[in-house]
């Protein structure tokens, strides 16, 4: 898990256009830039200037273009097929789905030229839970 913090001091405008996911227990992806201390008598001393803040789970669904998911020949079988077609069908979104299937001397990597795939918290979690599936995202 998460266990690293920062305390981030913010004023006016800056407060305000954050605020909305600022909650306790949300995790943020925060962008910024460290900028000369507003306040203070050490010009060489620096604070992180807060540019945007936004939920972890909509930034996934800005970023990821795609997803590779990686298996071996052996493990391909009818039921995984069914899976990954459950996946596909119940979660259609914008993001392209490849594939890299390893068999024993050579490696196939294929695009779905049909379908493409919502990376919802759901496919994720349905993801892990095929032990033998990887899986990494295209941003």
């Amino acid at each position: 898990g998460y266990t690293e913090s920062i305390r981030v001091m913010l004023f006016g405008d800056e407060y305000l256009n954050v605020k909305p996911v600022m909650e306790e227990g949300w995790f943020v992806f925060l962008r910024g830039a460290m900028e000369p201390r507003r306040f203070g008598n050490d010009p060489n001393e620096l604070e992180l200037k807060v540019k945007s803040m936004e939920l972890l789970t909509e930034l996934r669904d800005k970023v990821a273009k795609g997803i590779n998911i990686k298996f071996s020949l052996s493990a391909l079988t009818e039921s995984l097929v069914e899976d990954l077609a459950f996946l596909a069908e119940s979660e259609p979104g914008a993001c392209r789905v490849n594939f890299s299937i390893k068999g024993e001397k050579e490696l196939i990597d294929f695009s779905s030229k049909t379908k493409s795939i919502r990376l919802s918290d759901e496919v994720i979690t349905k993801l892990e839970r095929i032990p033998e599936l990887e899986y990494d995202l295209i941003s």
